[in-house]
C-alpha cells in the first residue's frame, strides 16, 4: 500500500509540475518571438504585436491571435497562418506569397498593395477585407467570404473562389482573368471596369451586380443568375450562356431583357 500511495503522489506532483510549466514555457516562446530569437509561435496572443518590416518568413503562427496586429511591410512568404485570428490587422504591402490562411480570420484587415499570390486562403473570413491593389494571383479562396470586402484595382488572375462569397464587394477596375468563379455569390457586388475574361461563373450568383463596361469576353456564364444585373457596355463578345438567367438584367445596349417578350 504504502508504494502504491508513494506512486499516486509521485504522479500528482508530476501534473502539477506540468501544469506550473506550460503557462510559462509558452510565455517564453511568446517573448522570444517578440525579441525576434524565433519565428515559432503557433497559439500565441500576439494581439496589437508591432512587426512592421518582420522577416517572418516561414513562420508559424498557426491559431496564434494577431488581432489589431502590425504587420506592415513584414515578409511573411510560406508562413503557417492556418487558422490564425487577424481582424483588423494591419497586413499593408506584406509579403504573404504561399502563405497558408486557411480557415484565418480576417475581417477588418487591412492589407492595402499586398502579395499574396498562390497564398491559401481557403475558408477564409475576409468580411471588411480592405485589400486595394493587392496582388493574390493565383490565391486560393475556395469557400472565403469577402462579403463587403473592398478589393478595387486588386489582381486576382487565375484565382479559386470556387463557392466564395463576394456579395457587396468593391471591385472596381479589379483584374480576374481566367478565375474560377464557380458557384461563387456576388450578389449586389460592384465591379465597374473589371477584367473577367475567359472566367468561369459556372452556377454563380450575380444577381444585382454591377459589370458596367466590364471585360467578360469569352467568360462562361452557364446557369448563373443575372437576374437585375447591370452589363451597360459590358463586353459579352464569345460569352457561354446556356441555361443563365437574365430576367431584368441591364444588357450592354442599355435595354432591360425582358424573359417574357423574349419567347417564340
Amino acid at each position: 500500500m504504502s508504494s502504491l500511495s508513494g506512486i499516486v503522489k509521485s504522479a500528482a506532483a508530476l501534473l502539477v509540475a506540468l501544469a506550473s510549466f506550460a503557462p510559462s514555457a509558452f510565455a517564453d516562446q511568446r517573448d522570444d518571438f517578440l525579441a525576434g530569437l524565433t519565428n515559432e509561435c503557433p497559439g500565441c496572443d500576439l494581439a496589437e504585436a508591432q512587426l512592421k518590416r518582420r522577416d517572418l518568413t516561414g513562420a508559424n503562427l498557426a491559431g496564434a491571435n494577431l488581432t489589431h496586429a502590425v504587420l506592415h511591410e513584414a515578409r511573411l512568404g510560406g508562413a503557417d497562418l492556418s487558422g490564425a485570428t487577424l481582424v483588423g490587422a494591419n497586413l499593408n504591402l506584406a509579403d504573404l506569397r504561399l502563405a497558408n490562411l486557411a480557415g484565418a480570420n480576417l475581417d477588418q484587415a487591412m492589407a492595402y498593395g499586398a502579395t499574396l499570390g498562390n497564398s491559401i486562403l481557403t475558408d477564409a473570413v475576409m468580411t471588411g477585407f480592405k485589400g486595394q491593389t493587392a496582388d493574390m494571383t493565383g490565391a486560393n479562396l475556395t469557400g472565403a467570404n469577402l462579403t463587403g470586402a473592398d478589393i478595387r484595382l486588386a489582381r486576382l488572375p487565375r484565382a479559386n473562389l470556387t463557392n466564395a462569397n463576394l456579395s457587396y464587394v468593391r471591385g472596381d477596375a479589379i483584374h480576374l482573368r481566367n478565375a474560377n468563379m464557380t458557384g461563387a455569390v456576388l450578389y449586389h457586388a460592384n465591379f465597374p471596369d473589371g477584367e473577367f475574361g475567359t472566367a468561369n461563373f459556372t452556377g454563380a450568383d450575380l444577381r444585382l451586380a454591377d459589370m458596367f463596361r466590364a471585360d467578360m469576353s469569352g467568360s462562361i456564364l452557364v446557369r448563373t443568375d443575372l437576374s437585375g444585373a447591370r452589363l451597360l457596355r459590358a463586353n459579352v463578345n464569345d460569352v457561354q450562356m446556356e441555361d443563365s438567367v437574365w430576367e431584368a438584367t441591364i444588357l450592354p445596349d442599355g435595354t432591360v431583357f425582358n424573359p417574357a417578350q423574349a419567347q417564340p
